[in-house]
């Protein structure tokens, strides 16, 4: 079976950002990097006033997957980057961002990759994870995708994923030393690593009755996620660069083979010469980053959400956010059918005739009738839809003008350790979530894993709506479709309102069981499901669609006045 490559490198966009030096350099590398692998690839890079557009890459990737012959296909980028909201990473072409939907949706990309056919999907991206630095970055659309997807097999794509940096910071990119090109710090450590110069990441490997050395994914991570945060210190001490790689593969599967392989015993060299890193440790050599300038530096260093990232205190970090939503979550007063803990709101919109108070902290909401969905006007304006799920209050968690968590506690469990421990699964799961970390396979023993793990559509268990959300977009990413359709089943059963979320990540899974549903509310809670819809997005209604444009940088869909605008007559038409 063959392999494939699409390198993709984009200098320069369409204001917002400062031009970048190396990113076609460095697409160029990876393009002649696998050319000496064998691959068959396709570069697409915006010299000489040459657009990068998503539908060509779009074709080229189709192309490959249609022919049938490959087992690998690699996607690598190298630009700028933004991270709207957990989960949800766009890479800016050409056109981006004076053209909002001249992006590639990295998540949703992946998220079809699952249903290539390929057996091996590779992710390389050397570019930010900064949030928005202005409205300009936050009204960025959805993008495009890059797979079609939708080939759902019994054999599923392993999807390894490289980030140059985690959620919420910068990449770096540092100038030319004496000779030696533009380069992104992850790009120049990946090849070095790639073309055979690393004795730590070249494993041997018997195919096909044959003795190669090869490089794969999991060995890989160990040695680059040190390196590249060792180098960016050594730049300047403030400097922070810690790659976040997600791995599924595992030999046989690698992503280089050392071609001429040769006896590390005595001098642990291989084939290939080191690269030149000339000046890579000197304070004045850094340029702007792939977010783009001060601007995008700012948009990292203000994650209003989002924890520390320092190893050596995140545990503890994570610790003090989540028994600080737990007490926030526990102040909840239970006379209301939503209670907005830390907020005064300005007004309500609901089909439902409702009454609001408030007790100057909190303000507390009575529907005299079901409805499936409450905009929410907040003091400064902004807001956000909520759904309403029988037998469970909502409670919204502001914090600091923010939306914290959006969480579903039992209106009617009287037992207090249940109660005790949904609430902890809830807390965890909401921070974790939030700085994209929350994961369902890292520990299979948790007692949440567990619970979830125990739901039947004919069980007694009941399927809590906000794990319910997280569970699914967790397991979509995870590739579990099984699960996800599972965790559909159970909350259908319980005759309840489903939260869209849930449904959307169903039907993109295959279910399409959409008589007499009801969903809870009539559009995505998270923004990852604004920016994921899918074959659903031919479905938004207008004033929807009117309302993504106006989205703030938030987990939980959070949206600017004009945007609630549309919201507020979207509930009552609907």
């Amino acid at each position: 079976m063959k392999k494939a490559l699409i390198a993709i490198g984009v200098n320069k966009t369409d204001g917002g950002f400062e031009p970048l030096k190396g990113a076609i350099r460095d697409a160029k590398a990876m393009y002649s990097w696998g050319q000496d692998q064998g691959f068959e690839c396709r570069l697409f890079v915006d010299e000489r006033n040459k657009k990068v557009r998503a539908e060509d890459i779009f074709e080229a990737v189709t192309e490959f997957v249609d022919k049938g012959t490959f087992s690998q296909i690699i996607v690598y980028f190298s630009g700028h980057g933004v991270l709207k909201a957990p989960q949800c990473e766009l890479w800016l072409l050409s056109g981006a961002p004076k053209n909002p939907n001249a992006v590639i949706n990295v998540s949703d990309s992946l998220h079809n990759a699952r249903g290539s056919g390929i057996e091996h999907v590779v992710f390389i991206s050397d570019a930010c994870r900064s949030l928005p630095a202005d409205m300009q970055q936050a009204v960025l659309g959805p993008g495009q995708v890059v797979f079609a997807g939708g080939r759902y097999g019994t054999e599923p794509t392993e999807l390894d994923v490289f980030y140059a940096t985690i959620p919420g910071d910068v990449a770096l990119e540092l100038p030319a030393g004496s000779g030696a090109r533009d380069r992104g710090l992850m790009t120049e450590y990946l090849l070095d690593a790639l073309e055979g110069n690393v004795p730590e990441v070249v494993r041997p490997l018997q195919h096909d009755g044959e003795a190669l050395e090869v490089v794969h994914c999991r060995p890989l991570k160990t040695w680059l996620t040190a390196t590249v945060k060792q180098a960016a210190a050594a730049i300047a001490l403030h400097l922070r660069q810690v790659p976040e790689f997600r791995i599924e593969s595992d030999v046989p599967k690698y992503l280089a083979q050392v071609v001429e392989p040769s006896s590390r015993a005595d001098s642990g060299s291989v084939r290939n010469k080191p690269r030149d890193r000339t000046g890579a440790a000197t304070r004045n050599q850094l340029i702007p980053s792939r977010g783009g300038d001060d601007a995008a530096l700012r948009g990292a260093a203000a994650r209003p959400q989002a924890m520390g990232q320092n190893e050596d205190d995140d545990g503890a970090r994570r610790q003090v956010a989540i028994d600080n939503l737990m007490s926030l979550m526990e102040r909840a007063d239970p006379a209301g059918d939503i209670v907005v803990v830390g907020n005064q709101i300005q007004y309500v919109v609901s089909k439902s005739r409702c009454d609001v108070t408030f007790d100057g902290r909190d303000s507390r909401i009575k529907l005299e009738a079901s409805a499936d969905s409450t905009a929410v006007r907040l003091h400064d304006g902004t807001g956000l839809v909520i759904g309403l799920m029988p037998g469970f209050r909502s409670v919204v968690v502001v914090e600091k003008g923010r939306v914290l968590a959006v969480n579903y506690v039992p209106i009617d469990d009287a037992a207090q350790a249940r109660r005790a421990s949904l609430s902890q699964w809830q807390a965890v799961a909401a921070i974790d979530a939030i700085n994209a970390r929350f994961s369902l396979d890292e520990d299979e023993t948790s007692p949440l894993v567990s619970h979830l793990r125990s739901l039947k559509p004919n069980g007694s268990r009941t399927l809590n709506p906000t794990l319910a959300v997280y569970a699914g977009y967790e397991y979509a990413r995870m590739g579990k479709f099984e699960d996800v359709r599972r965790l559909f089943q159970v909350s259908l059963a319980q005759q309840r309102a489903i939260p869209f979320d849930l449904y959307l990540q169903a039907y993109k899974a295959g279910v399409r069981e959409t008589d007499h549903i009801r969903v809870a509310p009539r559009m995505p809670m998270l923004t990852q499901g604004w920016m994921s819809l899918g074959e659903l997005e031919e479905r938004m209604p207008d004033l929807l669609r009117r309302a993504r444009q106006h989205m703030l940088p938030s987990m939980w869909a959070t949206f600017t006045p004009d945007g609630m605008d549309h919201l507020e007559r979207f509930v009552l038409e609907n």
